[in-house]
């Protein structure tokens, strides 16, 4: 028994550092990366208060987000801070390090309910999906991938709890569900999932989840006091009473196969759904289980529909990714156990398993395809960003389609810098050429050699391409900013894009219209409004000024 008990943790050791290859092999390229998205607000936000104002001063939370409650963020990058300084290559390990302790806690998690060989698979499986490429690439996302660790650990817990009785292991996974709330809100909806888990019947089963579910009132208490409201997500919720809406939640959902497993969708999504349903035939009782488990995962999907949208397999779908495969997994067990035994190779066993490869590999090849396909915006960011960094106000650069939309990143870069080198400053931003100084040698991001050069001497050029797409054309809109929600209507065209341009925002691209979106404007924002038509031609407005304390702001040329 000692040694087949040896054998067996010497299996679990290689597969674990077999687990650690494959996650180092995918995510080895990210050791070289700069600050990207969102890592920049997160770094300044944590530089500039203690962990203690993040976690309970409202006001400092509220500087970095009034949508979400993730303070957990802020967490990890101070430990990589206190450990690494500003080095990103650190943080880019920790977080590779977080994404293998997530597929070998998994794997012993799928262990309590499929043979070894299998669990394995399904923790590469999981690995291999489109969302944790995503996932893997981007350090802003920290808190979905550790939340979901801690998740799994409170699971895992919360199963040697009922198999063994001893105390520990309950106070062990109260603490990790408690983090993994502090870490993102799709993770609280777990003490609910645990009445269901526990065994005997009601009394006994909400008597066991009674800690947690304290846990979950406390956190609620807790969100409201530090959002000051308890409701979270951008989209107010007038959005939820409309038909509309409701449409397109099921036209998004509908789609997510599509963007989780590409131009084989259909196929897939048809085998995956015949083990799903052999599986509860073999097993009736676990279908309730299962459609709550489903309800659990998609209902925190819902908000994101009307902002900013589910268009990609990326962090949103995290957590879906990871109970389809777990689901997957745990009924290829099912289908396999109701099959006899037949010869020596134990075919069922081996079908089970090849069938998981298979599907491996076809996530794999999508996968492979989306990296190349991102391939050219990270270069594109990580150059333009490090540029960023190692210049000064002395010179300009132009941002490209990668960061001008997302220009909130190279501001609070520049935050960084200064917190901690007071006397630094960053490159002028040359959002509007225009008002640009002619003196100042003006960089721009180059595809042919993934670098920044010199393009000074094309300004007159691109001056004079933008007068001759101007047009003095009607243009209409009104904005409002009351209460942390910002509203608008552009106009008067139907067709063509609207964007806002700011120093602070950058050039955001908009749709004509929203009834409600929840933001973190602070401070009076300097803007104009561009439109382009579908045949080229541009107009803007005049400078604006959009104030913080709700007053309406109208605005139109005839």
């Amino acid at each position: 028994m000692r040694k087949l008990m040896a054998d067996i943790r010497v299996q679990d050791a290689l597969l674990a550092a077999w687990l650690a290859l494959l996650v180092f092999l995918q995510g080895a390229h990210t050791l070289e990366r700069f600050w990207l998205g969102d890592d920049t607000p997160i770094l300044a936000h944590m530089l500039k208060h203690s962990l203690l104002e993040i976690f309970f001063e409202p006001t400092v939370w509220q500087e970095l987000s009034t949508a979400n409650l993730t303070p957990w963020i802020s967490l990890s990058f101070y430990v990589d801070y206190a450990l690494a300084g500003l080095n990103p290559g650190l943080f880019y390990l920790h977080h590779l390090l977080a994404l293998w302790l997530v597929g070998v806690v998994a794997a012993r998690l799928l262990m309590l309910f499929v043979e070894r060989p299998l669990a394995w698979s399904g923790a590469v499986l999981f690995l291999l999906g489109a969302p944790v490429l995503r996932v893997g690439d981007q350090l802003f996302t920290r808190h979905y991938l550790e939340g979901l660790l801690l998740c799994l650990l409170a699971l895992l817990f919360f199963f040697h709890h009922q198999r063994s009785g001893k105390r520990r292991f309950q106070l062990l996974a109260l603490l990790c569900y408690a983090l993994a709330m502090t870490a993102k809100e799709i993770y609280v909806p777990l003490a609910v999932l645990l009445v269901f888990l526990a065994p005997g019947n009601w009394t006994q089963r909400m008597r066991e989840a009674r800690p947690y579910l304290i846990a979950l009132m406390l956190y609620v208490a807790w969100r409201g006091y530090m959002l000051s409201g308890h409701a979270g997500g951008y989209a107010q919720g007038s959005a939820y009473m409309n038909l509309t809406f409701w449409t397109a939640v099921a036209t998004s959902f509908a789609g997510i196969p599509a963007l989780l497993f590409g131009a084989h969708s259909v196929f897939i999504a048809l085998a995956l759904l015949a083990v799903l349903v052999a599986g509860f035939v073999r097993w009736p009782r676990r279908l309730p289980l299962g459609l709550l488990v489903a309800g659990l995962v998609l209902a925190p999907l819902v908000p994101l529909v009307a902002y900013p949208g589910i268009t990609s397999a990326d962090r949103y779908l995290l957590l879906p990714w990871f109970a389809l495969c777990f689901g997957i997994v745990v009924q290829a067990q099912v289908v396999r156990d109701c099959i006899p035994r037949c010869g020596v190779l134990a075919w069922p066993r081996i079908a089970a398993i090849s069938g998981c490869l298979v599907f491996a590999v076809a996530i794999f090849q999508y996968r492979s395809l989306i990296q190349q396909s991102e391939a050219h915006y990270y270069r594109a960011v990580d150059v333009q960003m490090r540029h960023v960094w190692s210049h000064d106000a002395s010179t300009a650069f132009l941002p490209d389609a990668a960061i001008a939309p997302s220009f909130g990143m190279v501001r609070a870069l520049g935050e960084v810098k200064r917190l901690t080198d007071p006397s630094a400053s960053i490159p002028k931003a040359a959002l509007d050429l225009s008002a640009l100084d002619p003196t100042l040698p003006l960089y721009a991001y180059s595809v042919d050699c993934a670098c920044m050069h010199d393009i000074s001497t094309t300004i007159p050029q691109r001056l004079a391409q933008i007068h001759h797409q101007q047009r003095r054309a009607p243009l209409t809109l009104a904005l409002s900013n009351h209460d942390g929600w910002i509203a608008w209507d552009f106009g008067p065209y139907e067709t063509g894009s609207y964007s806002v341009v700011s120093d602070y925002i950058g050039n955001l691209p908009l749709p004509a219209r929203q009834a409600g979106l929840r933001t973190n404007i602070r401070r009076d924002l300097e803007f104009y409004v561009r439109y382009t038509a579908p045949e080229g031609w541009v107009t803007y407005s005049p400078p604006l000024r959009l104030k913080p304390d709700g007053e309406q702001l109208t605005w139109r040329r005839d």
